[in-house]
């Protein structure tokens, strides 16, 4: 069994003697904002992450993401944000109307 993470995990125990892994360091964060349409537009991340925060912020319009090359969408409302832990290289993404803004965190190792 593997993390997943290579040199960057070390193997840990918890009380009860499971397995588990456990960063060394702590990843680093690309950040960055954008405006979109709806038109799906690619997002190319710098590397492949760890962790992923994407937030809509635009204050009506809604924000569509998709994981599988816009086979299926997640959409976030206004303020809404997902969050999760996850090892990709690329998402899709797309706003309800022009002008749709967006921030998003990604955690990489």
């Amino acid at each position: 069994m593997t993390s997943g993470y290579g040199d960057y995990t070390k193997k840990v125990f918890d009380t009860s003697g499971s397995l588990g892994y456990a960063l060394q360091r702590a990843p680093a964060i690309d950040h960055f904002n954008g405006t979109i349409g709806t038109v799906a537009t690619t997002i190319s991340l710098t590397a492949i992450t760890v962790s992923l925060l994407i937030e809509n912020t635009h204050s009506t319009n809604n924000i569509l993401i998709s994981f599988d090359e816009g086979s299926t969408w997640k959409t976030l409302g206004p303020g809404d944000s997902l969050s999760m832990d996850t090892a990709i290289e690329e998402f899709d993404i797309k706003g309800s109307d022009a002008d749709t803004t967006y921030e998003c965190l990604a955690g990489r190792v």
